[in-house]
């Protein structure tokens, strides 16, 4: 029995049609009513039905598109390019309305060595992981995003300072307590995480806060690797 979804309305009759495209089925549409269909209606239906195939199908092509468009096929995360896309419009939303927003580029740390001596498709099996780890330990209105290589950047809207901190260390554990099997044998990475927030940090754009993020990500890499390192601006009393 087909209900009301927000009433307590019962029909008495039910119209079921499949939708498909070229023998592909895509869905059923579902017409319902509370006294009797018009004598057309099963033509008009089929009518709509036709049209409505064809228009599911281009909807669906093109969410999909989007998608391949949208996403790195190794990581599963944002691409560099989408990504940044992202990035501009969050740091615009956060500067109009004055709420906090951070940033954070991690490094896996002498990753080069692992595609040397285990070949590259160990290093893709440690790519994933890393950015499993690091996906599963952010929120849901965070965005991560394969910056280049080994390096990427999870854009942080509504964090504070401190927390943008915070974050960049819980991945930074989370990776390093990561084991990836491959053949038999039990890899294990390290991170470094440089991280920049806003407005502690007064930037007037977001590729000056990357780029700030970038250098607390040199220092970490100078500093001995696996560790995080805040930008602290220049005029920062701490």
């Amino acid at each position: 029995m087909v209900e009301g979804v927000l009433t307590s309305f019962r029909p008495s009759q039910i119209l079921l049609t499949p939708v498909s495209f070229k023998q592909q089925s895509q869905g059923v549409v579902v017409l319902a009513t509370g006294t009797a269909f018009p004598r057309d209606a099963l033509w008009l239906l089929e009518l709509v039905r036709q049209g409505y195939g064809l228009a599911l199908n281009n909807a669906l092509t093109h969410s999909q598109l989007q998608h391949i468009a949208a996403i790195d096929p190794l990581t599963d995360v944002y691409n560099r390019r989408f990504g940044l896309a992202r990035l501009h419009e969050e740091f615009g939303r956060s500067r109009r309305s004055g709420s906090p927003f951070g940033l954070c580029i991690f490094d896996i740390d002498h990753f080069k060595s692992v595609n040397d001596t285990y070949g590259h498709l160990s290093g893709d099996k440690v790519l994933t992981g890393v950015a499993e780890q690091a996906r599963e330990a952010l929120r849901s209105e965070d965005i991560l995003i394969r910056y280049g290589g080994e390096e990427f950047l999870m854009v942080l809207p509504g964090a504070a300072t401190s927390q943008v901190a915070e974050v960049g260390e819980r991945i930074r554990k989370r990776i390093e307590e990561m084991r990836v099997e491959n053949n038999g044998t039990s890899l294990s990475v390290t991170v470094s995480v440089g991280c920049s927030a806003y407005p502690d940090d007064q930037v007037e754009d977001e590729q000056t806060l990357i780029g700030h993020a970038d250098e607390a990500l040199y220092q970490a890499k100078a500093g001995g690797r696996n560790r995080v390192v805040r930008y602290r601006p220049a005029t920062s009393s701490e």
